[in-house]
């Protein structure tokens, strides 16, 4: 009986844990990605990046370093400042906060919202055989291409107008005219650069 209660737990923890796993990798990396603003904290910005299935956090000032998923949904670990971060979502399951914990404080961020809709639009492209046009569409608050060959979702980066596409290997880049509006765009896939202009 008792060789069958322990049985019984140790299935019961595994099936739990691996649910939490599989719930930590179906996530979006695109959910963290993104500048938080903070304040009262040693640092007064971080930047979450995502790429080549690696997490990164940059606060400003501090450091850059590697953040690893916990075994708890939305937690992740920094092993250089033995910090634990925790991204709070809304009701809705949109991101909006980012908690950082360290040496006993805890600080808490805000994520900046980016205006995506500025980027939607259809760009003519220059320099590829095989497609003409591209269209940037905004879908639930993410960033998506579309061209005649096929499409992929966006993510942003750290760097300020440039995404990093989720389902080819490749990158955008948005180009600003002097007044800051965007112009044209940049299409890195594939080892080939394409240059577009807004429509």
């Amino acid at each position: 009986m008792k060789k069958l209660l322990i049985l019984t737990g140790f299935l019961i923890f595994s099936f739990a844990l691996k649910a939490q796993q599989t719930g930590q990798d179906r996530t979006n990396p695109g959910d963290f990605t993104g500048a938080y603003k903070f304040q009262s904290a040693p640092f007064d910005r971080i930047v979450i990046s995502y790429e080549n299935g690696v997490f990164t956090a940059d606060a400003e000032g501090v450091g850059k370093g590697e953040i690893t998923p916990t075994r708890v949904a939305d937690e992740f670990s920094e092993a250089n400042y033995q910090a634990l971060l925790k991204f709070v979502r809304e009701p809705s399951g949109k991101v909006v906060r980012l908690v950082v914990s360290v040496n006993g404080d805890s600080f808490e961020g805000v994520k900046e919202s980016a205006s995506l809709d500025e980027y939607a639009g259809k760009y003519s492209l220059e320099g590829s055989s095989e497609v003409s046009e591209v269209t940037i569409t905004l879908q639930g608050g993410s960033l998506n291409i579309e061209t005649s060959i096929g499409g992929s979702g966006l993510m942003a980066t750290d760097v300020k107008d440039s995404f990093q596409m989720t389902a080819a290997t490749g990158g955008i880049v948005f180009k600003r005219d002097n007044n800051g509006k965007i112009t044209g765009i940049e299409i890195d896939y594939s080892g080939n650069t394409y240059k577009g202009t807004r429509k």
